[in-house]
């Protein structure tokens, strides 16, 4: 079989990846276009860019000097398995200034989410098209089946011009060659400004996320991911006369042993109420104590099952899921909120993107009193072996362009846009200001999974979820950790040999 054949075969391999990568929006299995709006201009001449990113160092973490008036000025944003750190000229002006497209046709594959199918995505996308004269016509695509159709459009000789990378995406679909590079678009010009991360522009330090030797391949805004959050019913918590877990990470006492504390007073098996559910069994206790199951050993990925800030956090979750004292329901788990809905369970834990979605449908219970006012957010607590207070986001989601598009700049320009573009329409569930500036805070200081590797019969993601899963319902988890080093090992083998 040829190297070419090998690297589209890759595509089809990493849809387990796809599937067990933890998105929780409902997914449409339709690959029908949407309707688009298009803006004509008038044609004008843009000069190409001169290449101004390169491979400048090897390194398991990328770290800057930030300043801000509210926050620690050093700030970390990175993945265990970084491999590489990118250099960007400086530069006094944006990429897009005088960026016009002449009213150009392009195509956008977006997933089949909540994210990309709602009315505010859709403003963005007619306001470029409006600023850049250009129209855009969208195709929305189901998330497990999304690197498929990238591949069947690049081989059809008509590929998509604007594409969308999940970190757990990554690297294989560069190593299939479903992205072109995107070296030499942007300079210092387009960096956001750490002092006001909500004006928008490009995050240096996510972005280079998805660097493989020496070519970067999508941008993202700071907001680009988003960190874990707990959330939790206030008027259940006021019911039970059991201090607000705000108040408590406010006063620097939410730890995990005041969660398993709280949990053991507010749990009746008997009447079906529990703290949480198995969701808490996601990536964000593990990777709060900084337990990461993969990392960079000498510039290549290695799985790292034998660390035992894994087995640690994993442990906590046995604790306080499996046995006669568990605070946990497995009638709870990222596909099932109704029990924190119907108020069965006091908190959630979820990725911050899911509040608007958690306001609409509280606003409509009665154990929330039909109103978003008694939806609380707190931070997760972090484990006692992070030591750098590095905080767990999900993955990542940057802005790429499709490999043989005529025009790579839509793709740069688009995820510059996106991250400077101010809604005109206001949210009705918007973050309150104070709950946004807690968001902004932790995202200075993060950690997040970027390790898409998978074999024919597993991916890493998967295992891992079976993994915590498994743990929290009580099985054993030396024996689990153990018997999945080899299996995870051969995940990032099979990915990494389709690139010799």
């Amino acid at each position: 079989m040829s190297k070419k054949i090998l690297s589209f075969a890759l595509v089809f391999v990493m849809v387990f990846v796809y599937a067990g990568c933890g998105k929780k929006e409902p997914i449409s299995n339709t690959g029908q276009p949407s309707v688009s709006t298009s803006s004509v201009g008038e044609e004008t001449k843009v000069e190409n860019s001169s290449t101004i990113l390169e491979q400048t160092s090897s390194a398991t973490s990328v770290q800057t000097s930030q300043t801000s008036g509210t926050v620690n000025s050093t700030t970390q944003s990175h993945s265990p398995v970084q491999t590489t750190k990118v250099k960007v000229d400086k530069g006094t002006k944006g990429m897009e200034v005088g960026l016009n497209f002449g009213g150009k046709k392009f195509t956008m594959a977006i997933f089949a989410t909540e994210r990309y199918t709602s009315s505010a995505f859709t403003r963005v996308v007619k306001a470029f098209q409006t600023k850049f004269k250009c129209s855009i016509s969208i195709e929305k695509i189901s998330f497990e089946g999304y690197s498929k159709q990238i591949a069947a459009k690049k081989l059809s000789g008509k590929p998509f011009d604007i594409t969308f990378m999940h970190g757990s995406f990554f690297p294989g679909n560069v190593i299939a060659n479903l992205h072109e590079p995107l070296n030499g678009y942007i300079t210092t010009a387009d960096l956001f400004d750490p002092k006001n991360p909500a004006a928008g522009g490009i995050d240096y330090e996510k972005s280079s996320e998805f660097t493989w030797k020496g070519k970067i391949y999508g941008y993202t805004g700071y907001y680009g991911v988003n960190p874990y959050l707990m959330f939790y019913n206030k008027k259940m918590f006021r019911d039970a006369g059991i201090t607000d877990p705000r108040t408590l990470y406010e006063r620097g006492q939410w730890t995990w042993a005041k969660l398993k504390e709280i949990g053991k007073e507010v749990t009746d098996i008997e009447k079906n109420k529990f703290l949480g559910g198995y969701e808490f069994a996601n990536k964000a206790f593990t990777f709060g104590n900084s337990g990461n199951p993969v990392i960079m050993k000498s510039g290549v990925p290695k799985e790292n099952l034998s660390d035992p800030k894994i087995f640690t956090a994993l442990k906590f979750l046995q604790e306080i899921g499996s046995g006669a004292n568990r605070i946990l329901t497995d009638k709870s788990d990222m596909h099932k909120t109704t029990p924190f809905i119907n108020g069965i369970t006091y908190m959630f834990v979820e990725e911050s993107d899911r509040y608007a979605r958690f306001c609409r449908e509280v606003a409509k219970s009665n154990a929330f009193a039909k109103t978003a006012k008694n939806l609380g957010i707190v931070p997760v607590p972090l484990g006692p072996d992070n030591k750098t207070k590095e905080y767990p986001a999900g993955w990542v989601e940057v802005t790429c362009a499709g490999k043989g598009t005529s025009d790579p700049r839509v793709a740069v320009a688009f995820a510059k846009f996106y991250s400077t573009f101010k809604d005109p329409v206001k949210d009705e569930f918007s973050f309150k200001p104070e709950d946004q500036k807690l968001i902004d805070d932790l995202l200075r200081n993060i950690v997040y999974p970027n390790w898409g590797y998978a074999d024919s019969t597993n991916s890493i993601t998967d295992l891992f979820w079976a993994i915590s899963l498994k743990s929290v319902r009580g099985d054993d988890i030396a024996k689990m950790l153990g018997d999945n080093k080899q299996p995870m090992q051969n995940c990032i083998k099979a990915v990494l040999d389709q690139q010799k």
